[in-house]
């Protein structure tokens, strides 16, 4: 059991990093269910994953799924301003001129408490996010134009000489 919630957080982990679009799920508000049968030493597993009883599964500040369609087509329509803004630069011009957006238009939350700090939908609407929003927003801008990177997570060393987790991309260029 220890292993499989294991194995299911990694596998979480790795499908919002590869689909920041995916902003609008709480994982946290999911409820894995496993249920082991064995017949000598053979074992089968039955994984369920739900919403809970008289629970949803959307990220704080999200009630419906009509609210969450509409932070996604607002997600969307951002994206698609920096696809027409870019079409008819370079790759390096594409990666720098999102970097700069980023960095010129989002700011660093040291207090780790604001709503969306950690999504796409909270860089382009609260514009205060963290290191993993950062990254994220990246991912999702420079998937849409075309620009193979991923997202990856570990630790680095802080100006305070102290390790911390941190998140970044690799870009392919």
């Amino acid at each position: 059991e220890e292993k499989l919630n294991i194995a299911f957080q990694s596998a979480w982990n790795a499908y919002t990093y590869d689909y920041p679009e995916i902003f609008y799920i709480d994982v946290t508000k999911l409820t894995l269910t496993t249920q082991t049968t064995s017949i000598g030493s053979f074992s089968t597993h039955k994984v369920d994953l739900s919403s809970g009883e008289n629970q949803n599964y959307f990220s704080k500040g999200i009630n419906s799924i009509e609210e969450a369609n509409k932070r996604i087509e607002y997600v969307s329509n951002i994206r698609k301003q920096f696809i027409s803004q870019l079409e008819n630069s370079s790759d390096y011009e594409k990666i720098k001129l999102v970097h700069d957006w980023l960095v010129d238009n989002l700011e660093y939350d040291t207090s780790y408490s604001g709503e969306n700090i950690h999504n796409v939908y909270g860089a382009f609407e609260n514009k205060k996010v963290v290191c993993e929003s950062y990254a994220r927003t990246f991912k999702y801008i420079l998937d849409g134009i075309g620009i193979e990177n991923v997202l990856v997570s570990g630790e680095a060393t802080n100006t305070s000489g102290a390790t911390e987790s941190h998140a970044w991309n690799y870009v392919k260029i």
